[in-house]
């Protein structure tokens, strides 16, 4: 490791901007070689961008989330193949479902999808990601509309996978023509889906021939326990295990809840055992109550969560501070820079010790005892 790499991974915070990093290093003046420092820094895993001059550490060992105060629609600041799965909801523009007599569904700004807007998903999309797009239920208002949706994601080269029901528990919504209870969980992938789901006759016939007692267990135990011992596993196409026939999960309490379209963190968790894995970085560009990073953080992921409302992004904040039960030094305030415009953003992980260097005139870099910061 270079002397520069060393300085930065030592003297910089969790998150810092080029003009940090600029001063965090001692032993060259030169921008130019800072700037790649940090590119092979990226490329080595140790750093991540995450705007436009911004960069935060990475921690193999520990998980966080990264809840942006931004326009979700603009994913300019996110590389290439960078995100291995996208979940949202976005705030769709259905004037004549979102009201019932007197009543508003939707007190937020609202829009529609442009074929922008699937082009820009596909591109931060790792080849084969699963992306999930939530639709109220069919009916005579939007039905044309998420035909459009799932037509302008099929140009953009993200496929049609499967869609499965979310059911609300006992809820029921007596609005429209009909009594309704569920929500769409429409699945794509970007191009061919990735290989999540285990191989049962190639995994089963590995466990035997190193004797392993596989009596009674599912393909997902046979797995696992080749893993457990550092056995080849083999994989399918396609989800961890079949999806179901409905997610039945009940929503959160009127009471509890801090946005009209929130979703309930025990049906985040059920649908990233389908299609994450552990550690693996997911996006969502219209955060709302922000639950899915509660659930990103309690299955072992990462999330960069976006939400352009300023009052929803603040509550949204305050329950994660809440739910997580960090203090407030176990998150960062910055500001990310997204087409000129200043965003606020906060994120969520452990802290760890950083260590003083002393320079000696030997240019040979000691560290002393781990101080907290």
């Amino acid at each position: 490791m270079s002397p520069i790499q060393l300085e930065l991974l030592t003297n910089c915070n969790e998150t810092f901007t080029t003009k940090e990093a600029y001063d965090a290093v001692t032993v060259t003046d030169k921008k130019h070689s800072i700037r790649a420092r940090i590119y092979e820094d990226i490329d080595k895993g140790l750093f991540k961008q995450v705007s436009r001059g911004v960069y935060q550490m990475v921690d193999k060992n520990d998980n966080s989330v990264l809840l942006v105060n931004g326009d979700g629609r603009d994913l300019s600041m996110l590389k290439d193949q960078s995100i291995d799965c996208l979940i949202t909801d976005h705030p769709y523009d259905d004037k004549a479902s979102n009201k019932g007599g007197n009543r508003s569904f939707a007190d937020y700004d609202s829009f529609t999808y442009t074929q922008q807007d699937f082009n820009e998903k596909a591109r931060v999309l790792k080849d084969g990601a699963f992306m999930v797009e939530f639709f109220a239920e069919e009916n005579a208002n939007n039905f044309d509309y998420i035909y459009q949706c799932k037509k302008m994601a099929q140009n953009a080269g993200l496929n049609y996978y499967a869609t499965v029901n979310w059911q609300k528990g006992d809820f029921v919504a007596n609005t429209g023509r009909k009594a309704k209870n569920t929500e769409q969980l429409v699945f794509f992938t970007k191009g061919e889906a990735r290989c999540l789901k285990p191989d049962a006759k190639k995994n089963k016939a590995t466990a035997l021939a190193h004797n392993l007692n596989i009596t009674k267990m599912t393909a997902q135990d046979i797995e696992k326990e080749l893993e457990t011992r550092n056995l080849p596993r083999h994989f399918m196409k396609g989800t961890r295990k079949m999806l179901p026939t409905v997610f039945n999960v009940a929503k959160t309490p009127k009471k509890d809840s801090i946005h009209q379209t929130e979703k309930p963190i025990a049906l985040f968790e059920e649908l990233l055992d389908y299609i994450t894995l552990p550690n693996e970085l997911v996006l969502d560009p219209f955060a709302g109550s922000a639950n899915l990073g509660q659930a990103l953080l309690n299955k072992q992921r990462n999330g960069l969560l976006i939400e352009k409302d300023n009052e929803t992004y603040q509550k949204a904040k305050e329950r994660l501070k809440r739910l997580t039960q960090k203090t407030p030094t176990a998150f960062f305030g910055l500001v990310l820079r997204f087409s000129r415009c200043e965003k606020r953003a906060c994120v969520w992980r452990k802290r760890v010790p950083r260590f003083r260097l002393e320079r000696k005139k030997t240019n040979v870099y000691k560290k002393r005892h781990p101080v907290r910061t």
